[in-house]
């Protein structure tokens, strides 16, 4: 019983931190909006070799950034329900909420991982941009989704 605890608290804590950023990309929506402006329009990069990559039309960044926006809720509300389920049945087979603490943590995965880490980092060169890179971060979480999806695939009994 204490792994499933152990579980529960990882993918507890992945839904609280997912809660945490949507609500503040809503309530605060300049302080990413900023962010998402200079990567996507590679302005703060050096050089001209990558920036016919760039989007520069408002309309697609903002696309982009209620679309992140979405992911972070959806992600959010995946986790929170997968650990509603794994709570309510914390001493017998929680499948279903594994399963959908799971679904959550891929949203979270392709979130930092493809998102921000591959297309972020790499197409739009986030790397570059001085105080705008946030692969950091994607990676803190991004490594916090995948130690979580790995210890809920360990079936209870092994442990």
């Amino acid at each position: 019983m204490e792994f499933r605890l152990i579980k529960l608290v990882m993918v507890l804590g992945i839904a609280l931190q997912m809660w945490l950023v949507s609500i503040g990309n809503v309530a605060d929506p300049e302080v990413n909006w900023e962010y998402i402006k200079h990567i996507l329009s590679m302005d703060l990069v050096e050089g001209e070799g990558y920036k016919t990559r760039a989007i520069l039309n408002e309309s697609f960044q903002k696309i982009a950034y209620i679309s992140i926006i979405i992911l972070e809720f959806a992600s959010a509300i995946l986790c929170t329900a997968g650990s509603f389920l794994m709570f309510l049945n914390i001493r017998k087979d929680d499948s279903r909420g594994r399963q959908i603490a799971g679904y959550g943590l891929l949203v979270v995965i392709f979130l930092f991982f493809v998102c921000f880490y591959v297309v972020g980092g790499e197409y739009f060169q986030m790397w570059r941009a001085k105080g705008w890179d946030a692969r950091q971060v994607a990676m803190w979480n991004l490594t916090t989704a995948l130690l979580t999806a790995v210890a809920l695939k360990i079936p209870d009994k092994r442990i």
